[in-house]
């Protein structure tokens, strides 16, 4: 059975709580991006911006808000050593596209996306 670690980027783009939006949207769209992960100095996961969080927003507020001000609190996450089907679920059960991957301290490791999960069936992942 698939492990998370074995789908999970490990490289991921991150942003912080103080980036100002306006920036923050900018650098979505420049790496071809639908969301990440919120990140404190220590990278312990605070939260995730996503684009879609980011287009019900009115411009005054995009141009003057933070990250952290608009950022979804609620971060779906599994471990790295986690069945990888438990991300197949959670992104289902919660309606997600993205989940981040914690270490026991709670610092971002990696992100399994809804691309992930494609590219990993398609290279002959076991998810049973």
């Amino acid at each position: 059975m698939t492990k998370v670690q074995e789908i999970m980027q490990r490289e991921v783009f991150r942003l912080f709580p103080e980036t100002p939006l306006a920036p923050a949207a900018h650098a979505l769209e420049q790496q071809f991006m639908g969301g990440a992960p919120v990140c404190d100095a220590d990278g312990h996961v605070l939260g995730v911006l996503s684009r879609s969080d980011l287009i019900e927003v009115d411009e005054r507020r995009r141009s003057h808000g933070t990250v952290g001000d608009l950022m979804v609190h609620d971060v779906v996450s599994a471990a790295p050593s986690a069945p990888a089907i438990d991300v197949v679920r959670q992104m289902l059960a919660h309606g997600v596209h993205r989940v981040v991957v914690l270490d026991g301290e709670g610092k971002l490791v990696g992100l399994v996306t809804t691309m992930d999960v494609l590219r990993a069936i398609a290279n002959g992942a076991s998810f049973t």
